[in-house]
């Protein structure tokens, strides 16, 4: 895969070998404002930020608008195939197909076309750094872990919990009620729930009633959950996509809870059972 210019736009982009990834890598590159030398670059800037930032947010809405016309621009004369050959490791040459992208406008389109492929990983992997605004794509924690879908790097993650930027997070009621919401579905149907906010957190006390009148002898369970305000403001500064991971990943994280609870103990009905506390935090859910 090779790509032409007069204006040498490709020089210091590195490489742009035959792999999607590279392309992909190019066209968040340029999204996130890596590159800034000229008018070009900021025309660029400019055009393909939105896009990308579509794609995290309503990627149905950027195919509608976006995958006609870049699939024409490539299919006519924007990225040429040509039949090339290339050796394998077992010594032998097998036909390999190269495309030659006629600019930089032609490798971005092209990586428009693979955020929205289904096939390929990078439309559920995309992410955008709350911190900085870098675009990237999620990898799972090689240390074991979910992918870390907030924060383009530990040092960020880090730098945003100690910045002015948290402080003036949109925190508000909206998230709150969101997340309430969402835990409400998890819940059994007869619990009862109180709601008594803390230090910013959404503090909740759910009490509900084990057994029934064939067993007299089961106890009610008391649960005090906890979602961090730091949890709710980083959701707050989500973008759409992260959100909606982040969603996901609070009712499974209250079901596993849920899951723990051990429904045959045989407690005296006597005996008042301790408040349970469970905390959801930050890196519960937006990872």
């Amino acid at each position: 895969m090779t790509a032409r210019s007069k204006r040498g736009e490709l020089a210091d982009l590195g490489p742009i070998g035959e792999s999607d990834d590279q392309i992909v890598d190019v066209l968040l590159r340029v999204a996130s404002g890596a590159l800034r030398r000229n008018e070009e670059d900021l025309r660029l800037n400019r055009e393909f930020e939105p896009l990308v930032q579509m794609a995290l947010d309503a990627p149905d809405v950027l195919y509608k608008r976006e995958y006609s016309v870049r699939l024409q621009e490539l299919s006519q004369g924007g990225a040429p195939t040509r039949l090339a050959s290339m050796l394998v490791p077992g010594g032998r040459a097998r036909p390999v197909y190269v495309r030659d992208f006629r600019d930089i406008h032609a490798v971005l389109s092209q990586g428009v076309l693979l955020l929205l492929d289904e096939r390929k990983p990078y439309s559920k992997d995309l992410c955008r750094c709350i911190y900085c605004g870098r675009f990237y794509l999620a990898r799972r924690n090689p240390k074991g872990g979910p992918a870390n879908r907030s924060y383009c790097s530990e040092k960020h993650r880090l730098a945003y919990r100690n910045s002015g930027l948290r402080k003036e997070a949109p925190m508000g009621q909206p998230v709150a009620e969101h997340f309430l919401s969402i835990i409400k579905e998890t819940l059994p149907n007869k619990a009862d729930i109180v709601r008594a906010d803390q230090s910013g957190d959404l503090r909740l006390l759910i009490d509900w009633r084990l057994g029934d009148a064939q067993r007299p002898n089961k106890r009610s369970k008391s649960i005090e959950l906890r979602v961090s305000w730091e949890a709710i403001s980083d959701y707050a500064n989500s973008s759409g996509h992260q959100q909606k991971v982040a969603d996901e990943l609070l009712a499974k994280a209250v079901k596993a809870k849920l899951a723990e609870f051990d429904e045959n103990h045989n407690a005296p009905r006597e005996v008042v059972p301790p408040r349970e506390t469970w905390v959801v935090a930050t890196r519960d859910i937006n990872t």
